[in-house]
């Protein structure tokens, strides 16, 4: 009898409970292990993450993961590479009200945008003495371009002070019980972190060194 090409390891119990293990296949294995690294890295810590909860979830074999991405390390880079290609780029026209969803979604704990997903994983994982540097450099290049797009490239402040309120809105998001959120509409939401932005670019065009 023909050995059948599956993985037959049992897998731990983790936070989103086993799934059964598939046969083997190079393309959709990568894809599974991706879909449940970036799950998993969401909702904890570089370090608190093992690879044996990504293999269960993903419902290959633990050994899978360094053949297919050599460590875990380089697993985690895919997974922000992975969310970045996914990610759409900011439009040349509407760039306030599509910064103001992006932050309103952050408030509302809107972990399903692809957005808030990757700020998620940038929380729990920036003190990763092993995975920081690759998030500072994400960062860095997510500023310059949010920067270049609101019109002056030269000062990135504004795009600063977006990130900073954005990544505050997750985890006041996340520290505040349900029933102490304000009841606000999405569509008030959004319309406030707009007219914050449109605030933040005046303010980062004006010459304040002549004020006294």
């Amino acid at each position: 009898m023909k050995k059948q090409q599956q993985e037959r390891m049992s897998p731990p119990e983790h936070a989103g409970g086993n799934r059964a293990f598939r046969p083997r296949d190079a393309g959709r294995t990568r894809k599974a292990i991706l879909r449940a690294a970036r799950e998993l890295f969401a909702r904890a810590s570089y370090e608190n993450v093992q690879t044996r909860q990504i293999a269960a979830l993903a419902g290959v074999d633990a050994a899978l993961l360094n053949r297919y991405f050599g460590s875990k390390k380089r697993l985690f880079a895919a997974v922000l590479d992975d969310i970045g290609t996914e990610q759409q780029p900011f439009p040349q026209s509407g760039m306030l009200a599509a910064l103001g969803e992006r932050m309103s979604c952050a408030f509302r704990g809107n972990a399903s945008h692809i957005g808030i997903e990757a700020l998620n994983i940038a929380i729990f994982s920036a003190s990763s003495p092993e995975v920081a540097p690759m998030i500072k450099e994400r960062f860095r290049d997510a500023m310059r371009e949010i920067a270049a797009r609101l019109g002056d490239g030269s000062d990135a402040s504004p795009a600063c002070v977006f990130l900073a309120c954005t990544m505050g809105a997750i985890i006041t998001r996340r520290l505040l019980p349900e029933d102490a959120m304000p009841e606000l509409s999405p569509d008030m939401l959004q319309e406030h972190f707009r007219l914050l932005l449109e605030s933040l670019r005046a303010s980062a065009r004006t010459d304040y060194s002549s004020t006294s």
